[in-house]
């Protein structure tokens, strides 16, 4: 679908909204909601972060959990540097008023790529992990926030081989809720073997970690093959089901992969079972996105390349119309177009999925089928949960459109949105970073920035303050 054009650089989208009851307790964010009130009219608004440098080409975002709160790692294209932004309020570096914190991570070599993060409160602290590429192997910052700013340390996962063995290829990386992280990341050789990885943090006698956290972590591998594991996207619900969804750049097809402990198809000693939501005939399953449904359904995002469509898949198990079991000998998967035509689109992820607190999925990606205007950024959603005013205009049809396709940002001359794109979500505020690219620039350039939509929280907790449908009689 085509939507018009718009304005330059990296950005990211938040919306602090209700969970599926609607009724919350007013987060503390950190003064974000308070700042956004003062500067934000209506709609979506955007805040300039850091235009000091090319960034954004690789990025992800990560939401604190009850604040809303977004927090991004972001790659220095310029500097081959690792950056991370978060909101302070005041007395920051970047970002209007300075009310951003935006700090350099690593420098050391080429240090950045395949960006991941996740963050997680512990007590007074937030800790924050970010993943990544470092020359050719799998390294991480452990980080940890306190009021007086946060303070990072480098440790390497898995170490490559240059020109060899490359490790650290689209990592993801999630907190489980006992505090300890799950990395999922591509392995490529240089004759094309591809690993799909998945890394988990032990308190010892694992069989990788360099230096200080030798042991400390427990590599294997769930699937390879040639030309497979790219785009991998790991996915956690609050029962600790471990998913992981990745391409086979090969065979043109979406890979999902769930551990079971024993019973499975792939993994070691079959500890996983793998399936593939693909469609017969197409090239299907670039910049494949995942999460995992409370009741442990998996639901995956991606392209299809064949027809430049962009693709949203559950998992149905059977009377499905995609992803066929041989041995089940049924269509395992629900497939459907959601926008009908997007465009060719480059090599960084496009399409990112995640769900909201009532397990509904959103999904952002790139536009970039205008032929004479630049790439835009989109964001999709199921029309029974899109907000008043929204428009049914894709996905299936039954009666009318069930899913709606909005703009978030339409660029303008020598504007290029969304070649890379992120969204995190929880019950207090759902976040979608993204890079946007500024072609009139010589040389070309993108800038971090953020644009934000909230609905204001009132101190009874409601999200709207309308509070005439309640009781005011004592429980």
């Amino acid at each position: 679908m085509n939507r018009n054009a718009f304005a330059p650089w990296v950005m990211v989208f938040i919306l602090l909204g209700a969970g599926a009851s609607g009724v919350l307790a007013a987060p503390d964010n950190g003064g974000l909601e308070e700042f956004l009130a003062d500067t934000t009219e209506s709609g979506w608004s955007e805040l300039t972060i850091d235009t000091t440098r090319d960034v954004g080409t690789h990025i992800d975002v990560a939401v604190l959990p009850g604040t809303g709160v977004p927090y991004v790692s972001y790659y220095d294209e310029s500097g081959q540097d690792l950056w991370f932004a978060r909101f302070v309020g005041s007395g920051g570096n970047c970002g209007p008023g300075n009310s951003w914190s935006c700090q350099l991570v690593g420098s050391t070599g080429d240090i950045g790529k395949y960006n991941s993060i996740a963050v997680r409160k512990a007590g007074t602290t937030i800790q924050v992990i970010i993943t990544y590429l470092t020359g050719s192997s799998l390294g991480y910052a452990w980080g940890e926030c306190l009021a007086g700013g946060c303070s990072f340390t480098p440790y390497l996962i898995q170490t490559g081989t240059t020109n060899v063995v490359t490790r650290g290829l689209y990592t993801s990386v999630e907190f489980a809720f006992n505090g300890y992280p799950y990395v999922a990341y591509h392995t490529l050789t240089n004759t094309n073997s591809g690993y799909a990885m998945i890394a988990t943090r032990t308190t010892g006698g694992g069989n990788c970690g360099v230096g200080a956290v030798a042991g400390y972590w427990q590599c294997d591998t769930i699937l390879n093959a040639p030309g497979l594991g790219s785009y991998t996207s790991i996915a956690l619900n609050a029962a600790g089901a471990l998913n992981v969804a990745f391409y086979d750049a090969t065979n043109g097809r979406p890979y999902h992969a769930v551990r079971v402990g024993s019973g499975g198809n792939c993994g070691p000693s079959n500890s996983w079972y793998c399936r593939s939501p693909y469609i017969n005939t197409h090239d299907t399953g670039r910049s494949i996105s995942a999460f995992v449904e409370s009741d442990g359904t998996p639901h995956v995002a991606y392209i299809d390349d064949t027809t430049d469509e962009m693709v949203y898949a559950s998992y149905v198990g059977s009377s499905g119309n995609c992803g066929f079991s041989s041995i089940s000998s049924q269509f395992e998967w629900q497939c459907d177009v959601i926008d009908d035509n997007i465009g060719p689109v480059g090599a960084g992820r496009t399409v990112a999925i995640t769900a909201d607190a009532a397990d509904e999925p959103m999904i952002a990606y790139r536009d970039a089928s205008s032929m004479v205007g630049p790439s835009v950024l989109m964001f999709a959603q199921p029309y029974h949960v899109a907000p008043p005013g929204a428009v049914p205009n894709c996905g299936p049809i039954s009666m009318i459109y069930t899913w709606s396709c909005s703009m978030l940002d339409n660029a303008g001359a020598y504007q290029e949105e969304a070649a890379a794109v992120a969204i995190a979500s929880n019950s207090f505020g759902r976040a979608i970073a993204y890079h946007e690219l500024d072609t009139y620039a010589f040389p070309e350039e993108g800038n971090l920035k953020v644009a934000v939509d909230i609905f204001p929280f009132f101190a009874d907790g409601f999200e709207t303050g309308n509070v005439s449908g309640w009781s005011s009689s004592t429980p």
